[in-house]
Parts: structure tokens; C-alpha cells; sequence
């Protein structure tokens, strides 16, 4: 008798949780897991909502209005984020403002107004203009403008030694010449004579190198009849190269004897 009592309560418990279970889940429906939310149910608005932006897909809006398509996947998006962090009536509310956007037709485009063409302004007549008199530069400006020439030449002038070696070749002695003639037309000019090396050997060793080829030019300068006086030297040994590769060519544009105008 008491096994038969136990048997009804425990079959009316289970009615009332099988009841009290549908009448939980209205306005549910299984999840599709679709978006990772938790729980066997999910409210029917949010996969309404992932079937209604499907639709849209298939029905080309993301191609005929791609950002009013992308509107509504934001706002799907956004719906599954408020409702995974447990605000429901809130994810819901935005999964249906994502549902209107979804099934909401493409908007009408308006035809491109087309702009008459203008009607062209009469060619101006060209004034003939007398072309002025061309201004002549002054003896002044002219022999300015010769010297400038020749200082920049001067300091172009460079010349080059061999590896290890401070004697002047014949090039750079014509070299030298052609700088002597400048010197002697401009007596007011004193140069500054920086001798150079490439980067192999101490930078002891090479500032004495250096030394050697500016005074070495400095000597052939004087023998031609230049004042000592006007002319400086310096060396800066391995410090100032003007070609920073590693290999003979560069090398070779390193080792040098350069002039500036003090």
C-alpha cells in the first residue's frame, strides 16, 4: 500500500516538472549552437533573426545594398552579445530590430542627374606682347658669378693615391695644375687641403696617411709658385669617406686629397 502512494506521488511530480518544462520553454526552441550560446533552448527571436539575415544572403541583399545587409548582420551580431551576457529581453529586442533590417527591401536609387555640358567661353584673343629687353648682367655680377664657377671646381677637384701610398700620380698632378691656375686667377682664395684613406689599417696609421698625402699636395702646390700661406692641411685619415662599400672601388674613391675654400 505504501509502495502504490509512493509510485502516485512521484508519477504527479513528474507531470507537473514535464509541464511546468513546456510551459518554460514557450518561445523557445532548440539551439543550433550557431553563435556558441549556452543551453539546450535559446529564445526563437535570435535564430529568427540568423534565418532572416540567411534569407537576405540568398536573395542577393548583400550584393544590392551591401551596407543596409550589413546593418542587420551588425545588429545580429549585437543581439547574440547582450544576450549571452544574460540581459534576454534585451538581446530579443535587439534580434528583432535585426529581423526588420534583414526582410526590409533594398532602398530605391535614385537615377545619377546628368549635368548638360557647358557651353565652351570664346577662345581670348592672344595679345601680342613686345618681348622686353633682355638685362644684361653687370661686369660685377659676371665676375661673381666666374668665381663661383671656379670655387666649385676647385672643390671638385679631388685626387687619388694608391693603397698604402702618398706620391702623386701623373693624373692627379695634372689634376693639381688645373687647381694651381684657379689659385693663381683668384689670389684672394686660401684653401683647406683634407687628406684621406680608405678604411683599412689603424686610425693611427691612417691619419698620419692622411697627413702625408695633404702636405704631398700642399708641396706640389707650393713648387708651382703658390703661397704656403694659403694653403692649410688637415687629415681625417678613415673618418669622412664618400663611399661607404667594403670593396676596392670604394676603396679606391676614399683615397684622396680633397680642396675647400676656407
Amino acid at each position: 500500500m505504501k509502495m502504490t502512494t509512493k509510485l502516485r506521488v512521484l508519477s504527479m511530480l513528474i507531470v507537473v516538472i514535464y509541464s511546468g518544462t513546456l510551459l518554460g520553454c514557450a518561445g523557445y526552441e532548440i539551439n543550433n549552437m550557431r553563435n556558441k550560446v549556452p543551453g539546450f533552448y535559446i529564445r526563437s527571436e535570435m535564430q529568427e533573426a540568423d534565418r532572416a539575415i540567411e534569407a537576405a544572403r540568398q536573395a542577393g541583399k548583400d550584393k544590392a545594398c551591401p551596407e543596409e545587409f550589413k546593418a542587420a548582420l551588425d545588429t545580429r551580431n549585437k543581439a547574440y552579445d547582450v544576450f549571452r551576457a544574460c540581459q534576454t529581453e534585451e538581446g530579443v529586442a535587439v534580434a528583432k530590430k535585426a529581423i526588420e533590417q534583414a526582410n526590409a527591401p533594398c532602398p530605391k536609387k535614385e537615377p545619377a542627374k546628368v549635368t548638360p555640358a557647358a557651353v565652351p567661353a570664346p577662345a581670348p584673343v592672344p595679345v601680342v606682347q613686345k618681348a622686353p629687353e633682355p638685362v644684361m648682367p653687370s661686369p660685377e655680377e659676371i665676375r661673381a658669378r666666374d668665381k663661383a664657377a671656379a670655387m666649385q671646381a676647385l672643390m671638385n677637384g679631388d685626387v687619388y693615391f694608391y693603397y698604402d701610398s702618398a706620391a702623386l700620380t701623373p693624373a692627379a698632378q695634372e689634376t693639381l695644375k688645373k687647381n694651381a691656375a684657379i689659385l693663381e686667377k683668384y689670389s684672394d682664395v686660401s684653401i683647406t687641403i683634407e687628406g684621406n684613406c680608405d678604411e683599412r689599417g689603424t686610425n693611427e696609421y691612417n691619419l698620419a696617411l692622411g697627413e702625408r698625402r695633404a702636405q704631398s699636395v700642399k708641396n706640389f702646390l707650393t713648387d708651382l709658385g703658390l703661397a704656403a700661406s694659403r694653403l692649410k692641411t688637415v687629415s681625417y685619415g678613415e673618418e669622412k669617406p664618400v663611399d661607404p662599400g667594403h670593396n676596392e672601388d670604394a676603396w679606391s674613391k676614399n683615397r684622396r686629397a680633397h680642396f675647400v675654400v676656407n
